[in-house]
């Protein structure tokens, strides 16, 4: 059965893997010249090295498109790499330490033998050439012991080839030649076998990177719609394995962008495996919750979703244990001595959990992550909403940006206010305060004009919408720097609207647009 989670490696499992790579690849040159075929496990192996090279493994994974590329290498079978590896560069070893032979007349079944074996490794006809003067250069004995280590990498690499093929064209490096495929028909008839997944899975997998309408749409419908919730399958065959991850990542890695009956349905069928797979819900739940228009919408949606949790019959280990989702919840909140928030009554719970079950220990940190979304979601405190406690003058701004603006800001204070701005996620209301706080400093002279910019540009940065504009903006006609203090007429609307009723979206903007007023008494604030 394939993997049903992963705990993410530590930086030295991926410095490990890193090397194994390298090795792989730096060994197949020696032998092959780089000549070989641009859709091999060679070529995607340095891919892999390339793009790996480049990525820190040492910070915590924040991005969606980050998540998404370790959840693919973490699927990849990296003992076969790691022997595959140790086999070629043993090969490589038997050469390096030979001695040249007498070159004389070579057999023609040598010769095509070499040339199959090529062809296994998929050479092109230059990488066959160059390998086959290496080792004719070599005495017979010689030969007959690479042969038989190249023999074992061919097997090795038949072994990795088709999940490395399919794991290559999620991550872009493999597109296949006259493999394009319409989504909509595979949609219209679901229950067509598809052959091969490739191409899907190339599409899927640049949806990930940009955003693409039908892809999300056709990836909703999947997981929602004309199919039903994770079976054994997906844990047996490696093409509904990988495709389900990517499903996940899309999906659930875009909460946001689901409508209501989805995001419960993703709540209540799909919120484990998202977690199992390193999609970042969390963070994803988190945003969507601080957008909510009123206190009593982030209320409803945040404990509709723990008891969509408290019901839900994903199964936690697939196989001969059927213990679910929403049982391991409720024998927690049985357990439970107060209101189980206590950290250590988590443990104790898990580990007793892990023994009856006799679950993999790895489960750990995944179940204390469950527990810890279910607890923050029914008590309503697993996001900080103070942007709307804000709105309703109950709280006053985290920030006092006549303060900021009058100190340096460090990139670490820019990074800290991009995360304050995202979760607030009240455009309209952020630019009415970032303003009045302004004008009372010489905002013009510096160096309060390039911290005032420098706010304005993260602002565009995390509000883009031409409804907003920036902060500032330069006057051509007046030849200066002036602030862009027009906000839209139906300004109340933050990143995405799916499942809330117009009317509720109607009631928070009559609301807000009263509120905005106590902000400043400069008449300047206008609405279009």
């Amino acid at each position: 059965m394939l993997p049903q989670y992963f705990v993410p490696a530590t930086t030295a499992e991926w410095q490990k893997r890193l090397g194994s790579i390298i090795l792989a690849v730096s060994s197949a040159e020696e032998f092959f010249g780089t000549a070989w075929k641009n859709e091999s496990v060679w070529q995607w192996l340095a891919d892999l090295q390339e793009e790996m090279s480049r990525f820190d493994f040492s910070q915590p994974v924040s991005d969606k498109r980050d998540a998404f590329f370790v959840a693919m290498l973490e699927q990849i079978n990296w003992e076969v790499v790691a022997i595959l590896r140790d086999k070629i560069d043993e090969a490589v070893v038997v050469f390096e330490s030979s001695q040249r032979g007498v070159i004389g007349q070579t057999a023609s079944a040598t010769i095509e033998s070499w040339k199959a074996l090529g062809a296994l490794l998929e050479l092109d006809k230059q990488g066959i050439e160059l390998m086959s003067a290496k080792v004719f250069s070599r005495t017979d004995a010689v030969q007959l012991k690479i042969s038989q280590q190249l023999t074992v990498v061919a097997e090795l690499y038949e072994k990795l080839k088709p999940q490395l093929r399919l794991i290559a064209a999620a991550l872009l490096y493999y597109s296949p030649l006259g493999g394009s495929v319409q989504l909509a028909g595979l949609e219209k008839e679901p229950d067509v076998p598809v052959v091969d997944w490739v191409p899907v899975l190339r599409i899927l997998g640049q949806a990930v990177h940009n955003h693409d309408g039908e892809a999300l749409t056709w990836a909703g419908k999947f997981l929602y719609v004309n199919a039903k919730q994770a079976d054994k399958n997906i844990f047996e065959f490696e093409a509904d394995h990988l495709l389900f991850i990517v499903l996940l990542h899309l999906s659930l890695g875009n909460f946001n962008e689901l409508n209501e009956w989805r995001q419960a349905r993703a709540m209540e069928w799909y919120l484990w495996e998202a977690l199992c797979f390193g999609v970042l819900i969390e963070k994803e739940l988190q945003e969507y919750l601080a957008g909510r228009p009123l206190l009593t919408d982030y209320i409803i949606n945040s404990g509709s979703f723990s008891e969509l949790l408290r019901y839900s019959a994903q199964l936690i280990h697939v196989g001969e244990d059927q213990t679910t989702v929403g049982g391991f919840i409720k024998g927690f909140l049985s357990f439970a001595k107060g209101d189980g928030r206590d950290v250590a009554e988590h443990d104790l719970y898990i580990n007793q959990a892990i023994a009856e079950h006799k679950w993999p220990l790895g489960l750990k940190p995944l179940l204390q992550k469950l527990l810890y979304l279910y607890i923050h979601l029914r008590d309503c405190d697993f996001v900080d909403y103070r942007g709307i406690l804000t709105e309703e003058q109950i709280l006053s701004d985290k920030y006092d940006w006549k303060k900021i603006v009058r100190q340096d800001i460090s990139d670490k204070d820019t990074e800290e206010l991009r995360e304050h701005f995202k979760l607030f996620d009240r455009p309209a209301l952020t630019k009415a305060k970032l303003i009045t706080a302004f004008e009372s400093v010489p905002w013009e002279d510096e160096p309060f004009l390039s911290r005032v910019a420098r706010l304005s540009d993260l602002y565009s940065e995390v509000f883009p919408s031409f409804d907003y504009g920036p902060i500032i903006y330069f006057d051509e006609r007046e030849g200066k720097v002036k602030f862009n203090k027009k906000l839209p007429d139906s300004w109340y609307t933050p990143w995405f609207r799916f499942g809330i009723e117009e009317s509720v979206w109607k009631q928070a903007e009559e609301e807000a647009r009263k509120k905005l007023k106590y902000l400043s008494t400069n008449p300047d604030i206008e609405f279009d």
